[in-house]
């Protein structure tokens, strides 16, 4: 039994997919900006990793989902303002942060933080209920 309908399944899928490709862009284009291996780099490579696995937790439907992404949004916000006080500009990760911020708002305002903790609540009692049985 799962509390998403298809439309709000696939909702989760695309954004999911979105939010992942938009990380791997910054991320790529950070590593191979960067010539020297600067705490920046690493710093904001990590934010982008951390965004990368807040999406694939969007995609996979589970129920820490959004506030990674909520936690993710902040990082980036924080690595946009890191990379433009150490001169480097890059629309991709201005896009990714809107990105952030849009699906955070959808996401929230949308009510999927509590469709999605019902739906894994459902789903880890119906593979309680046949742990024993298959």
């Amino acid at each position: 039994m799962s509390f998403l309908s298809s439309v709000q399944r696939d909702t989760c899928l695309y954004t999911g997919v979105g939010g992942m490709l938009l990380s791997a862009a910054c991320m790529i284009q950070i590593l191979a900006l960067s010539a020297n291996l600067h705490w920046v780099v690493f710093s904001v490579a990590a934010v982008f990793s951390f965004s990368l696995e807040a999406y694939v937790f969007l995609m996979r439907l589970k129920a820490v989902a959004p506030l990674l992404i909520t936690v993710s949004t902040g990082a980036v916000f924080l690595s946009d303002i890191v990379l433009f006080l150490s001169g480097l500009f890059s629309f991709v990760t201005i896009l990714l942060f809107l990105y952030s911020v849009i699906i955070t708002a959808i996401v929230y305002g949308g009510g999927y933080n509590k469709i999605l903790l019902a739906d894994e609540i459902a789903r880890k009692k119906d593979r309680d209920e046949w742990a024993g049985k298959i």
